[in-house]
């Protein structure tokens, strides 16, 4: 016996099988490629942005580490100046200069010999090194480095101390 379908039905059946399937399979589709597309430009859009942070990285290493050559090519000239003045200053000595210095020195009880004044640069002999004569004359002849220590420190504040 065949059942009896009622034209409702038969339309309805005929309607799911030829419109509805269709459009859901291309829906699917659409969203599968949908959701496709944008994981590929978000993976496209982080490897550009990484590979543009990475180029400013390294800019701006670069960058850094010029200007931090300069200042360190631009110390080594000061500490080459002051060598040279320094070594002057001791080889061709100066005895007026030693006879009316009025710096003051002592020795530590742990046999550090030291400046006690509080004006000028610091000086400390080892307690090894014997202080004979020449040590003390020494000794006084380094104040006439205080005027360009001096000056180095309030010219370059990159240099803290000498």
């Amino acid at each position: 016996m065949e059942k009896e379908v009622s034209l409702e039905k038969l339309v309805r059946n005929n309607f799911l099988k030829s419109a509805l399937a269709p459009i859901f399979i291309i829906e699917v589709a659409l969203l599968i490629l949908y959701f496709s597309i944008n994981s590929f430009i978000a993976m496209e859009n982080k490897e550009r942005l990484l590979e543009g942070a990475e180029s400013n990285i390294r800019e701006i290493v670069s960058r850094e580490s010029n200007l931090l050559n300069n200042q360190l090519k631009e110390i080594s000239t000061f500490a080459g100046i002051l060598q040279e003045e320094n070594s002057r200053i001791l080889q061709n000595g100066d005895s007026n200069f030693i006879k009316n210095s009025r710096v003051d020195f002592t020795t530590a009880e742990n046999g550090v010999f030291y400046k006690t004044s509080e004006f000028g640069s610091s000086l400390f002999y080892a307690n090894n090194t014997k202080i004979g004569e020449k040590e003390r004359e020494k000794a006084i002849l380094t104040e006439k480095f205080d005027p360009l220590y001096k000056t180095l420190l309030q010219k370059k504040e990159s240099i803290v101390a000498i």
